[in-house]
């Protein structure tokens, strides 16, 4: 009916209603039909000058463009940060704030994006919003634990947990235990993570967030990997990466870099290059240098032309330049039966 009208009031409303249905479609982890839906939001809200709506479409804009093209500069975030900060939305403000750490830590521009997720969790808290302050905690601990510096990231993140099980909010729980199994895992308390991410993993697949779904798969594959379970963890990344398609495009060199491991206690050697160079491109494109690094220390584990002191070295410097306190512990890569 609202198409049917030319009135600014009309115009309004139906700028409104495509913004609420672009953040649907993102939340429920659609970001192409969110991409679709937001560019269509945003021009239409600039025609009829509906700020909420237009500041509202130009964060899923650039959230739907991390998720599938990789993060840019945050240029769609920053207008919509001014347009809340015109409009007084301290809400919003720290909503956006929040979406700008997200983005960068992305991009590993880890220094930046805990700036963006501090500031943001102060609005948060000061306007009352748990919830928004527990995600903000968050992905400060997932920038911890990927620095390694895991005795300050389980503090934030069980506090971020006990924020969302008093909300009531079980996704979040489901979000945050991802992280914690990765603490377990490096403390190589295996059996505890693989039961952890097998109940996430089923919870998000329930709920056909196959992108988180894939998230906790990789978490969980590493737990069976840990267990001298490679097969297991092979299938589980399988079937959890064709389900989440290639609307999971950020988490592709992750789970490269756990079925190349698979691969190679299995004693495929040549898949697991394979599977590496593919995770190599994939973090590139998408400008993940953290998975990158990774990806080359993997590499050097398994290489058998003459590089690997080449991509140790350079994992080495380039996890040391986002803040890593030392280098990953390396998982000895033998053959079944070997």
């Amino acid at each position: 009916l609202l198409n049917d009208h030319t009135t600014p009031q009309a115009a309004r409303a139906r700028a409104r209603l495509r913004s609420f249905a672009a953040m649907v479609q993102f939340g429920q982890d659609k970001p192409r039909r969110a991409l679709a839906r937001a560019e269509v939001a945003v021009a239409e809200a600039r025609s009829a000058e509906e700020p909420l709506s237009l500041g509202r479409a130009l964060i899923v804009l650039d959230l739907a463009h991390t998720a599938l093209e990789g993060p840019g500069d945050g240029a769609y975030l920053k207008e919509a940060l001014a347009i809340f900060e015109a409009i007084g939305d301290l809400r919003m403000q720290a909503n956006t704030r929040a979406n700008l750490g997200f983005l960068n830590a992305h991009a590993c521009r880890w220094n930046e994006a805990v700036e963006w997720l501090r500031s943001g969790r102060e609005l948060d808290l000061r306007t009352g919003d748990s919830v928004g302050g527990a995600y903000a905690g968050l992905n400060i601990g997932e920038i911890l634990v990927n620095q390694r510096r895991f005795g300050e990231a389980e503090s934030l993140l069980q506090e971020a947990r006990r924020a969302m099980q008093a909300a009531e909010f079980d996704e979040g729980v489901a979000v945050i235990d991802i992280q914690l199994a990765r603490i377990l895992i490096e403390r190589a308390q295996f059996a505890a993570a693989e039961a952890a991410m097998s109940r996430t993993a089923a919870e998000f697949t329930r709920l056909q967030k196959h992108a988180f779904a894939l998230e906790a798969s990789v978490v969980l594959a590493e737990a069976r990997l840990g267990q001298a379970n490679a097969a297991a963890a092979l299938d589980v990344l399988d079937r959890a990466a064709q389900a989440a398609g290639s609307d999971a495009n950020l988490i592709r060199p992750r789970t490269a870099r756990v079925r190349a491991r698979a691969l190679a206690v299995l004693g495929r050697s040549a898949d697991a290059q394979i599977e590496i160079d593919s995770g190599l491109i994939a973090a590139r494109e998408h400008a993940l240098g953290y998975d990158e690094a990774l990806l080359l220390a993997v590499r050097a584990e398994v290489a058998s032309d003459g590089r690997a002191d080449e991509d140790r070295m350079a994992s080495e410097r380039m996890l040391k330049d986002l803040g890593v306190l030392h280098t990953p512990r390396s998982e000895p890569m033998v053959a079944a039966g070997a």
